[in-house]
């Protein structure tokens, strides 16, 4: 039996985006996503914007690696601050993150399991 390995250094997939780097690799039909916000990034500014949407509807189960984000949930729900270790994954049924935000003053990032593609998971 083999393993197979990747490195996001060479990932399979990247998006750069103002304030932003996605990167994705995909190992055995396993999709590995890692995150890096630079402080002030908005997703409703800096990713949705762009999509013309204002807030996001992918489903987010990760980790966060470094700094903090404020996330807060669609129609004033659930808000938190995940920090370096927090693990995250939205409830059955609630999906949509109304806002992600970089929040501190150092880089935030994370890694997270979910859709094949980049454009999917930033």
């Amino acid at each position: 039996m083999s393993i197979e390995t990747k490195r996001f250094e060479s990932a399979d997939e990247a998006r750069e985006f103002l304030k932003g780097r996605f990167e994705v690799a995909q190992l055995r039909g396993i999709t590995i996503g890692r995150a890096a916000y630079e402080p002030g990034w908005k997703w409703s500014e800096h990713v949705g914007r762009e999509l013309g949407q204002s807030y996001c509807e992918v489903e987010h189960v990760g980790l966060v690696l470094a700094g903090r984000a404020a996330v807060q949930m669609k129609g004033g729900g659930d808000f938190r601050v995940l920090e370096p270790g927090d693990l995250f994954c939205p409830l059955p049924g609630r999906r949509e993150l109304r806002q992600v935000e970089a929040n501190g003053y150092r880089p935030c990032s994370f890694m997270q399991r979910g859709p094949a593609r980049a454009d999917m998971l930033s």
